[in-house]
């Protein structure tokens, strides 16, 4: 499973595992090359939504690769959020997607930590 759920409180820790891209080699599968879907985040984030969940924590930590299509899941998912009036945050994105995060300036647009209780802590009561 490319996405596993855990409990924190009132939180929810999405666990990310693999590649999050829509090319494998130039062409462009209906699956990316580890058999996940992308969309499988967005629905992740919209069944928590639908429970009442409304502070999410996505643990990037073992997140392989993730290109511009990753990189829309990780807004839309963001919006959705917000829209429903919930909070999510980013933990311990690694190498070459921290770097990236950091190119793109999307460190202002997330909140992100390298350490979980201080992840779980700084949403809003």
């Amino acid at each position: 499973m490319a996405i596993g759920v855990r409990i924190a409180g009132s939180a929810r820790i999405l666990e990310l595992e693999g590649d999050f891209t829509l090319t494998a080699g130039g062409g462009v599968p209906p699956r990316p090359r580890n058999g996940r879907r992308l969309s499988e985040l967005v629905e992740a984030t919209r069944t928590l939504l639908n429970e009442g969940c409304r502070r999410v924590v996505l643990d990037l930590s073992r997140v392989t690769a993730l290109d511009s299509a990753g990189l829309g899941e990780l807004m839309a998912c963001r919006k959705r959020m917000l829209q429903e009036g919930g909070q999510i945050c980013l933990l311990r994105p690694l190498g070459r997607l921290r770097t990236l995060l950091e190119s793109i300036q999307l460190m202002h647009v997330f909140r992100i930590f390298d350490d979980e209780a201080e992840a779980l802590a700084s949403f809003d009561e």
